[in-house]
């Protein structure tokens, strides 16, 4: 057997930027094989890289059976790609609501269905990236947190069902992260902190444990003047 079978292998959506890739390269510099879903490929040649338009059913299901076949053990998968369409109800559009519950909700779990397969046979772990949006709602979030909501519904029924399997889930609920170039506020997380976060739930848990539910929040939080909806970008 070749050294890179014996690699660890982790898919991963949503790598191209921000959270998903600070978690890819986090796992990466541990010896893990990276595959990445992604509707638009990189040019990080250290990923095996697969594109995937995650508002079609048909190629979400179609891209997760490929990569299922062509890693027989799948020790973990992450769910990071998301989809932020911002408005309230009384503007937002069928189809900005139909992308944001395919993007963030649908392709999960047709992902999920797809490689669990590769996923029990490595006794692995479903970590799906949550938000704190899905129980802290906010004005023009009728997408955004309804299917971040969800989330954790379908992390609780994996919990139940894939547990005799030797599977775990967990769900990640961050609060604000910086996940902009542009972005140093001090009242946000990093993205490497998140991932470092990731990194040590799916590297460090003891195997009799099952975390269902981690909720991280910036150390520092904004003076007491910022109040309301502006805080709750911070917490």
């Amino acid at each position: 057997m070749s050294t890179s079978a014996k690699r660890r292998v982790a898919v991963v959506t949503g790598t191209n930027r921000a959270t998903g890739n600070a978690i890819a390269h986090s796992l990466h510099e541990q010896d893990w094989s990276i595959v990445s879903v992604n509707r638009t490929l990189s040019s990080e040649d250290w990923m095996q890289q697969h594109k995937c338009e995650f508002t079609d059913a048909d190629e979400v299901v179609s891209t997760a059976r490929r990569i299922s076949t062509e890693n027989d053990e799948i020790h973990t998968f992450i769910a990071t790609a998301v989809s932020r369409n911002l408005a309230p109800i009384a503007d937002i559009t069928a189809d900005q609501y139909h992308e944001s519950v395919m993007v963030n909700l649908t392709s999960v779990v047709l992902t999920i269905r797809e490689l669990l397969p590769s996923i029990r046979r490595a006794r692995g772990h479903i970590v799906v990236i949550g938000s704190h949006a899905g129980s802290r709602c906010f004005e023009g979030g009728t997408a955004y947190s309804t299917t971040k909501a969800a989330l954790k519904a379908l992390v609780e029924t994996l919990l139940l069902e894939e547990r005799q399997n030797g599977v775990t889930t967990t769900l990640v609920s961050p609060g604000a992260i910086a996940n902009f170039d542009h972005d140093h506020s001090p009242y946000k997380m990093t993205t490497e902190s998140v991932a470092h976060c990731v990194r040590t739930l799916i590297t460090s848990t003891p195997e009799d444990v099952a975390v269902g539910e981690v909720e991280v929040r910036p150390a520092n939080i904004p003076p007491p003047e910022v109040s309301g909806l502006d805080r709750l970008n911070f917490v």
